[in-house]
């Protein structure tokens, strides 16, 4: 996954973001636009914009996750394949069902 700052012509790969299939469905922002969140290998991953390795948030056991949102509290919702939606702290921790 690349990057381009709003300011800035130049695109920067995000390290960490290898693995992801496609980019279907899309990756998603944390809160204050400083992480950019996403599902690859089995994992829930966020990356830096600024360029610092990536850093997994969670086990998902997903090859993607289908979307999902991270909130001013820290909480980050994402749902499954299946449409149930799981939630986990955006610092980390094993995902808890938010609907069955």
């Amino acid at each position: 996954m690349y990057i381009r700052l709003i300011d800035s012509l130049e695109v920067r790969p995000l390290p960490g973001s290898e693995g992801i299939i496609g980019l279907s469905p899309p990756p998603f922002w944390s809160y204050d636009s400083r992480f950019v969140v996403y599902g690859a290998a089995g994992k829930l991953k966020k990356s830096d914009v600024n360029g610092t390795p990536a850093q997994t948030i969670a086990e998902t056991g997903l090859p993607f996750v289908q979307g999902g949102t991270w909130s001013r509290d820290g909480v980050i919702v994402y749902a499954r394949s299946n449409g149930n939606l799981e939630q986990v702290s955006s610092s980390g921790g094993t995902p808890a069902a938010v609907t069955a």
